[in-house]
């Protein structure tokens, strides 16, 4: 038994070294090859092939990695929030520093025809969606403007934060920007 689980162990250890460097590799150049993967790795080929025969296999457990992420992160800020404006702003912030490391795959079919990733995905644009009712109720965002657009309107300017850090080469103050934005175009009476 101790055996089994020894090498239990050691395989999710160089499971997670080939998704750390996949994270690296792509994040840099989303069109590496699997080669310059396990180069980053310090694996051969083979050895990615066994853990992922394919580049698909990879980036669909990368999305999967990375919606794991964001729902702990999500719920650890909702947890340690003192409301929903400071929970809104605070996985704001986060969702663009994940969005560092995972923003190749909003360009890459091989998740997005997933359809476990697309049913993740969308319960969790579907709690964003709540949160995003909820600050309409509280003044912060605008009541008059359909909560889908303002659903719509965010992801925008996420995707806009990621190309701007890509095109400028720095991520810094992209929280304030995103947020000056959406305030200033969907900003209800609460932030007048």
């Amino acid at each position: 038994m101790t055996g089994s689980n020894g090498k239990r162990g050691r395989k999710s250890v160089l499971r997670s070294t080939i998704l750390d460097a996949a994270i690296r590799v792509l994040s840099a150049q989303p069109t590496a090859t699997l080669q310059e993967v396990a180069v980053e790795a310090g694996v051969g080929r083979a050895t990615l092939y066994r853990y992922f025969p394919s580049r698909e296999a990879l980036i669909i457990a990368l999305a999967e990695t990375s919606l794991a992420e964001t729902a702990a992160i999500s719920e650890h800020l909702r947890e340690h929030s003192q409301c929903p404006q400071d929970y809104f702003e605070a996985l704001l912030a986060a969702l663009l520093e994940q969005g560092e490391k995972y923003h190749y795959l909003s360009t890459d079919s091989s998740a997005l025809n997933d359809s476990q990733i697309n049913a993740a995905y969308a319960e969790q644009l579907e709690r964003m969606h709540d949160l995003v009712r909820q600050l309409q109720q509280e003044g912060v965002l605008d009541s008059t403007l359909p909560s889908r657009w303002i659903n719509q309107l965010l992801d925008g300017l996420i995707y806009s934060a990621w190309q701007y850090a890509q095109a400028t080469g720095t991520s810094e103050g992209l929280t304030g920007l995103v947020l000056r934005s959406l305030y200033k175009g969907a900003g209800g009476p609460a932030l007048s």
